[in-house]
């Protein structure tokens, strides 16, 4: 996926994800998702949290 996605210069590869995601968000941001929809509150993730550990390398919709 990583290596064809940045060939094409797509600049927003996004993920679509339930649950709680606070233990992925390291992982995606290493194979280069850099959006992620929805983010949850109910299933304990922490939207403000992730916006502070992660800066703009991930980006959040939902919520």
């Amino acid at each position: 996926m990583g290596p064809a996605i940045k060939e094409s210069g797509c600049p927003i590869v996004s993920l679509d994800s339930d649950g709680y995601i606070g233990e992925l968000i390291p992982l995606w941001i290493e194979v280069g998702i850099n959006c992620c929809t929805p983010v949850e509150v109910a299933a304990g993730n922490d939207i403000v949290k992730y916006r502070r550990l992660y800066g703009k390398k991930i980006a959040f919709t939902g919520g």
